[in-house]
């Protein structure tokens, strides 16, 4: 790994490119020790990958980042802090591959236990009201994704309805889309009680309340609601 390092920080793409391969490589091959003098430079020298012109550096360097993550396991706690951030910004890239392994990184980072949902949650927040649309949908998604790998039990989500409704109102049809199935899968969760919440503390569009009743009937006819969800209903 050590041999990697004074190369990472190369301007010349090309050489970028053949240095981002090559140690993809390496970090696929789990026989190769990922032992290192200083492992927090080395993702330091990663980082700057992530904010590069060209779109194959960006997503060479976020594979380096699920890769080590995945190796190093709990031990990768104490760089996520510096991953975070760059990595929650690309996921409103313009790039399909790109936002893809963005969600990829944050979705290993927690299967390792080195980040809770609900610190992933709290650094989404941001993205909800951000500027770029492709970014306010992605965190949804990546939203609806955690829940369903990791459960309602996980984050305090009545913190981020606020967020969602107003998406349901959005600008972007893509965003008002995607917040809409966001509700209906919290609704898959956590059941009737987000019914009764969001008629009595959220103010939403009469005619939005109507579409999510109308997926809330669609989930409980189909009978997929979880087991929580069926609980909550009883209460």
């Amino acid at each position: 790994m050590d041999g990697f390092m004074p190369l990472l920080s190369t301007t010349d793409i090309k050489k970028k490119l053949n240095v981002g391969n090559a140690l993809l490589n390496y970090l696929g091959d789990s026989y190769k020790s990922i032992e290192c003098q200083d492992i927090g430079m080395f993702i330091d020298n990663v980082i700057p990958w992530l904010g590069n012109g060209n779109p194959k550096v960006v997503q060479n360097g976020l594979e380096v980042l699920t890769y080590l993550a995945d190796r190093m396991d709990h031990d990768f706690k104490p760089y996520v802090s510096t991953i975070i951030q760059p990595t929650i910004d690309r996921l409103g890239d313009s790039k399909d591959a790109t936002r893809e392994k963005a969600q990829l990184v944050l979705l290993k980072v927690m299967e390792k236990g080195c980040m809770s949902p609900q610190n992933l949650l709290d650094r989404l927040r941001p993205a909800f009201s951000h500027k770029n649309a492709k970014l306010r949908e992605e965190a949804l998604i990546l939203l609806t994704t955690t829940l369903n790998e990791h459960g309602a039990d996980e984050m305090a989500l009545s913190g981020a309805i606020p967020s969602i409704v107003k998406l349901l109102s959005d600008p972007s049809e893509k965003v008002r889309e995607t917040s809409l199935n966001t509700l209906a899968d919290i609704y898959r969760h956590v059941g009737e009680r987000l019914r009764v919440d969001l008629q009595r503390k959220h103010n939403v569009p009469q005619p939005k309340m109507l579409q999510l009743i109308e997926k809330f009937e669609q989930l409980k006819a189909a009978g997929d609601l979880l087991p929580l969800a069926m609980s909550s209903d009883g209460e």
